[in-house]
Order: C-alpha cells, then structure tokens, then sequence
C-alpha cells in the first residue's frame, strides 16, 4: 500500500474511533440515572419557560432578548408598566431575576434581608440602620439609604412594611430604588414568573408608596455620599492606576536599579498610610447601613489603586521632569538572559558604577538586548532622575568590542 493511502487509510480509522468512542460514552451517559434526571428537568424547565412566554404573549406583554441584556418582558399589568429581565449570572455570581417599575418615591434605599454579618456590625456599632418601630420588621429586614429619617418616615406607614413582607414571601430577596426606579430581585433564579406572580409581585411593588412625613424628609434634601458614588469613585481610580502603570510600562525608559524599585522604595510609607487611611475610613464610615461593603471597595481597590496610580505618575514624572545633565559610563558586560513566563523580559548585568559594590541588572527591551554578547563593552548615557531614581538614556555595545 502506497504512503499516501496508508495516510488516508489510518485517518478514517481515526475518525471511526472517535466517532465509535463518543457514542458509546453518549450512550453510557443517557442510561445513568443522574443524567436522565437532569435531562428531564431541563425539559421540563424549556417548556415551562415557552409555556410562560405564551402567556405573557397572550396578556400582550412583550419578550425580548438581547444578546447584551439577555431575555426581558415589559408591558403593563394592573394600570401599572414594567419590566421583568433575567439578569445571566457569571462564573463569581449567580443569575437572578428583576422587576422593576417607576415610582414616584425620592432618593435611594434598599431592604435585604438581615443576616448575620449585618447584625454583627450593628452590635459593634460600625454599621447603623434606621429603625422603623416594627421590632419584628427591625429584625427581619435590613434597611440601607444616605437618611435614615426619610426611611423611619417611609417604612413606619404599614402598607410599605406589608408590601416589602409580602415580595419576600414571594421569594424575592433584595428591593431597592434607584433613579426613580423600584426593583425587586432574587438571586439564584433564571427564569420568569409565572403570570399570577409577575401580576401579585408587579402589585405589592407598586404598592409601596410615599408618607406625608417621608415628603417633608425628602423637601429637606436626600443629599449625602451613596454607596454607588464610592463605588464609582474607587473604580475611576482603579482604571486611572492600570492607565498609569501600562504608561508606565510602555513610555519608561530602562531604570538602573529596576522598573519597580520605586514601588519597592515606597511599600513601607504606603503600608503605615494605609493603615491610617483605613482607619480614618473606619471613623467616616461609622454609623452608615452599608459601612463594611464601602470599607471594603474603599480598602480592596480604592486604596491599593491610588497607590499604584501614584507610583507610576512619579515614575514618570522622574523621568520626563529630569533636568540633570547625562553621564557617560563604559562597562563591561556580565552576562545577559531572558526570564520567560507570561511576558518575556530581557535583562543586561553589568558591574556597579557608582562606588559600590555588586552589579546592575537593566531591563531592556528586545531589540537591544539582541546586541548582546559575551565581554562586550558597553556605552551607558545615564540620568540622575528627578526624584533620584537613575534611568538610561541611551545604551548601546562599542564597535568592535
């Protein structure tokens, strides 16, 4: 048999077996109990979720998915408008559902339920609520928001309280407004509401409404930090810092002592000012509903992203702010390797000019360290950097060395 059929002969046998070994372990798989189970409730789920489309679309609502957004219903039930989404859950939070309706009520709140790291932060009088003078609705329900008058006024009206007791026994989880906007979510849960629960649901949100009191809070002003402002605070100074340090990255020129003793030469300081920071923030926070979830943002990314930002601006305005005069140096050099990982670095070693002892290791990038060569003689235009951190101008090996 020639060499080109033994090829073609050897790779139908190749396929045959692929094809032969899947179907066996499909056919393995089907008739183990655990898989027929699941499979069977996952048809049951796709025709409860097609059964429901089919009722909404008879009520006249209207399902939507967007590959974006993912699968939505909106319309009106009860005189009032809504929407109804499946939020997609990821590989850190699971999927959940929302129904969301305008509302004329001010400011921002939401009501979670209260757990037990809620009513240990209490107990330390780190975290404060405001207390509506329902004691089982105070211990049942978490209430968060900037004033804690305008929810006493809002939630002291029993209709709100009942409303609110009412969307948790139908298994939501969270209610909130934002933006004009009342939303009751439940997590760990992908697919509609039956017609009857969107309808009941859709009621009790709608229900919940202003108090003559909560008017004369909210004419006060709601004024005050939110928990989304630090949030969105923190997140600007996160992305500012990776802009700095991919600047950083890209525009710095070789450091004699390395691209990150700056941050090594800083990590103390910046440890001793974020314990005080911490602290200092522990002392603003104090008293506020969700202290411990903005001390965390604050703390996890804030902190740590103003420190990086700050370091890679320093890094180079030492650079770009240098007004020492170049020094030339000739050495020889050592040896030169590269580190291979996620992103290759390439280093040239040479001896220390500067009156001591040990060596020099400069990351450079590949076009020079390709230069390189065993006992090469080196030209290095150094600067002393504005704020002492010594960086290489230019380094190129001698002819003919």
């Amino acid at each position: 048999m020639e060499q080109p059929q033994v090829a073609l002969f050897l790779l139908l046998a190749a396929i045959v077996i692929v094809v032969v070994v899947a179907g066996l372990i499909i056919f393995i798989l089907r008739r183990i109990p655990g898989y027929r189970k699941h499979a069977a409730t996952q048809t049951e789920a796709t025709a409860d979720a097609e059964r429901i489309k089919a009722e909404y679309a008879q009520a006249g609502l209207r399902v939507t998915t967007s590959f974006f957004r993912g699968p939505s219903v909106s319309g009106t039930l009860s005189g009032a408008s809504f929407t109804h989404k499946i939020v997609q859950g990821s590989r850190n939070s699971p999927p959940r559902i929302e129904l969301s309706a305008r509302s004329a009520l001010r400011g921002e709140f939401s009501v979670r339920r209260e757990g037990g790291s809620e009513s240990f932060f209490k107990s330390i009088g780190f975290a404060g609520e405001a207390q509506t003078g329902d004691a089982a609705f105070d211990r049942q329900f978490y209430l968060a928001g900037v004033s804690h008058d305008y929810l006493r006024a809002l939630f002291s009206d029993a209709q709100n309280r009942d409303a609110v007791r009412a969307l948790f026994a139908l298994g939501f989880d969270r209610v909130e407004l934002r933006d004009g906007e009342l939303t009751a979510a439940r997590n760990g849960h992908a697919q509609f509401l039956e017609l009857s629960a969107l309808r009941g649901a859709l009621e009790q949100l709608v229900a919940l409404r202003t108090t003559a009191s909560a008017m004369q809070v909210a004419m006060q002003g709601l004024g005050g930090l939110r928990t989304r402002h630090i949030d969105t605070v923190c997140m600007v100074v996160m992305g500012i810092a990776v802009t700095a340090f991919m600047a950083t990255l890209h525009f710095l020129e070789p450091m004699v002592d390395g691209p990150f003793a700056m941050f090594f030469d800083s990590g103390r300081p910046a440890l001793i000012a974020y314990g005080v920071l911490v602290a200092a923030t522990l002392l603003l926070l104090r008293g506020r509903a969700n202290a411990p979830r903005e001390l965390l943002m604050i703390a996890l990314v804030g902190l740590p992203s103003l420190w990086v930002g700050s370091v890679g601006a320093a890094m180079l305005a030492n650079q770009y702010l240098d007004t020492s005069p170049p020094q030339t140096v000739r050495v020889v050099l050592q040896r030169h390797y590269a580190t291979h990982g996620k992103n290759t670095s390439y280093h040239l070693v040479f001896p220390s000019w500067r009156g001591r002892r040990g060596s020099v290791n400069i990351m450079v990038p590949l076009e020079i360290f390709r230069k390189a060569a065993a006992n090469q003689t080196w030209v290095l235009e150094t600067r002393a950097g504005h704020f002492g951190y010594e960086w290489v101008d230019t380094l190129e090996p001698m002819p003919n060395a």
